[in-house]
């Protein structure tokens, strides 16, 4: 297995003329969520182009910039990003050296305290700009959500696509 993406702190510049910046551990819809808001305001990069997405970190934050945390179950979050084979790059993402690179049984505990470490890292931001929301929570918070970024939470909640059932749940035996 060839090394994944290493995680490596953006520029600075990264951030400049966003109006926020969604983040999570990965596995828990951060992708539609930032599909949406896109639509509305400027947003970080929905494909990690801009290594914002999963910033294990918050950096040097602008004052203004808001952000949007998106949390979630552990266990989906791990069964959802080992389903689609991206368990190694996370761990690389999340800023773990040896992760892309562990069995899938010490992964495992390897990402478990990773997102445990970059929960702790966001929620250390002061100013009342950091919005925490669990992914089984998602779509009941969507008026928090515009409202948090200055959008019209009626108009946002009503255009949002639809909630389906998780692809990562365990199998029903």
């Amino acid at each position: 297995m060839g090394l994944k993406r290493r995680y490596t702190a953006p520029s600075p510049r990264a951030y400049a003329g966003l109006d926020a910046v969604v983040v999570s551990p990965g596995g828990v819809a951060t992708t539609l969520l930032i599909e949406e808001l896109s639509k509305r305001v400027r947003v970080n990069h929905v494909h990690d182009g801009d290594g914002l997405k999963h910033r294990p970190t918050p950096g040097d934050l602008p004052p203004q910039l808001k952000v949007i945390f998106v949390d979630g179950d552990f266990e989906d979050i791990f069964r959802s990003l080992n389903r689609r084979g991206f368990l190694a790059e996370q761990l690389g993402k999340l800023g773990s050296a040896l992760g892309p690179v562990l069995p899938e049984s010490l992964a495992k505990e390897e990402l478990r305290s990773a997102v445990l470490r970059q929960r702790k890292a966001w929620e250390a931001i002061d100013g009342g700009r950091a919005l925490f929301v669990e992914f089984d929570n998602l779509w009941e918070e969507l008026p928090t959500i515009a409202a948090h970024v200055g959008l019209d939470p009626v108009a946002f909640t009503q255009s949002f696509p639809k909630r389906r059932s998780r692809q990562s749940q365990p199998e029903k035996a």
